[in-house]
């Protein structure tokens, strides 16, 4: 045979939405095998969860479980999977509906859409973005081990962020009444939810103002941030449209208000344990969740000078160009910022019962041997928190407006502050939120950020699989999140 002209093409292997899915399908399979096996029966709040999306399975749909707090939206979807198998194989009803293996399946499935959703956004939100930065940055946020660990139970977390992130996804197509149809999907299955339905019909009036990037940035001649504000969104000729095209969303918002307030708070069960309280510190413990989880690419001194003139800007555009913004103006700011900051940990400290009772939980320890260890230890970490602040502020405001990132934070205070107990799952959605729209200058931050995850994934799933303990009562218990 004559030797081809043809030149060769080479071969390259590189990483597509199709290898993380399809090994996160593989990953998520293996565990769910695990989990079966170590922990056969429905183990904590998914006792509660099991029973009622059984309930509804079996047709009883006027049951409701008192001890459960959340929205019903958990148990709908897998309830009618579980009667439509029942009813289409002739399968055992008993057996079928009070199927723990079903359930959690649900969230595995969940964590894929997620995933796949979070690839599409990416690719949406940064345009310059290849196929391998997509997919390094998805695989690195699907392994969030706050994310990830709750895949493996039937808890409301997975899919909450599901349908928040398809709210968005849908909102930036122009899709409104999609968008908030899959915004009152996600206030079902979690009501702090309705806090980012309003922030996502937020961005949206931005973005259709001539987009969010034009909308408030430097404040031109002369004119501070209310004046900008003012002309460029106030007296907006198209802003009419926008806010009509927000009313979906809106519709969202003031039903899930309505509703809150008939019901006298958020909770729907198990009021007294779910209180509503002043409880800012838990935004500080934000800032250390992005710092923990975004260490590498936020410990890098290189960035400094970038977010020290992002401040800069920032000053300008607020309290117009002519403010002077140098050494004495920062030491002036962090004479104000600091002592505030000393103010909240001093006064708002406080621990919700269940934190200090439950040892099944990593926030247990780390309430008794970091933030309350010692008298000194809780402001030991004022200067990580507010580093924290400094470099999520710069990182969101590199790509987005003052109002945006104004707004966005302002969610996250209207989601975390009324929480008293410390949950590192209440940080999985507005994490992942911003995180979407940072860009890193290389992979190497993605790749060390996807393998830190998968190693404290790893870890963690170890203990709760392997390393059970038990309690004086003779039950035995295992640690999670």
């Amino acid at each position: 045979m004559g030797s081809s002209t043809r030149p060769s093409r080479g071969f390259r292997v590189g990483m597509g939405p199709r290898h993380v899915l399809g090994g996160l399908a593989m990953c998520l399979a293996m565990l769910h095998a695990a989990v079966d096996r170590a922990v056969p029966e429905p183990y904590m709040d998914e006792v509660f969860h099991v029973g009622q999306a059984a309930q509804y399975c079996l047709g009883h749909w006027g049951h409701w479980d008192p001890k459960i707090s959340t929205f019903p939206g958990l148990y709908v979807v897998p309830a009618l999977v579980a009667r439509a198998s029942v009813a289409a194989l002739g399968l055992d009803a008993s057996e079928v509906c009070f199927s723990v293996r079903l359930y959690r399946a649900s969230n595995a499935a969940a964590l894929l859409l997620c995933a796949w959703i979070t690839h599409g956004l990416l690719r949406r939100l940064h345009p310059a973005m290849t196929r391998g930065e997509a997919a390094w940055k998805t695989l690195a946020l699907a392994v969030l081990p706050t994310h990830f660990f709750y895949a493996s139970l039937f808890y409301t977390d997975v899919a909450s962020l599901a349908c928040v992130l398809g709210c968005y996804a849908l909102s930036l197509d122009g899709k409104a009444a999609g968008s908030a149809v899959a915004g009152a999907v996600a206030v079902l299955y979690r009501q702090t939810n309705v806090v980012w339905v309003a922030f996502i019909a937020g961005a949206a009036i931005l973005e259709r103002l001539g987009g969010d990037k034009a909308v408030v940035q430097a404040s031109p001649g002369g004119r501070a941030l209310l004046s900008a504000l003012r002309r460029q969104v106030l007296l907006h000729p198209g802003l009419r449209v926008a806010l009509l095209r927000a009313l979906p969303h809106a519709v969202v918002v003031l039903g899930a208000l309505c509703f809150f307030v008939h019901n006298g708070g958020l909770a729907v069960g198990d009021k007294d344990a779910h209180v509503s309280s002043f409880h800012p510190p838990q935004v500080l413990y934000f800032l250390l969740f992005v710092l923990g989880a975004s260490f590498p690419r936020f410990a890098r001194p290189s960035q400094w000078r970038a977010q020290a003139m992002t401040l800069k800007h920032d000053a300008q555009a607020i309290f117009g160009p002519r403010f002077k913004y140098g050494p004495a103006a920062a030491a002036l700011g962090a004479l104000f910022v600091v002592p505030l900051t000393v103010t909240v940990v001093s006064r708002f400290t406080r621990a919700h019962p269940y934190t200090l009772a439950d040892n099944r939980h990593y926030t247990f320890y780390v309430w008794r041997r970091i933030i309350d260890g010692a008298w000194w230890t809780r402001y030991a970490l004022i200067p990580l928190e507010l580093y924290a602040a400094w470099s999520l502020w710069a990182s969101l405001r590199a790509r987005q407006s003052i109002l945006w990132t104004l707004g966005y934070a302002a969610c996250v205070i209207a989601v975390l502050t009324p929480a008293l107990m410390l949950e590192f799952r209440y940080y999985t959605v507005p994490f992942v939120l911003a995180s979407l729209h940072w860009r890193e200058p290389s992979l190497a931050p993605v790749k060390a950020a996807a393998l830190v995850g998968v190693a404290v994934n790893l870890v963690t799933l170890y203990v709760f699989l392997y390393r059970p303990f038990t309690w004086p009562a003779g039950t035995v218990e295992r640690f999670m999140w």
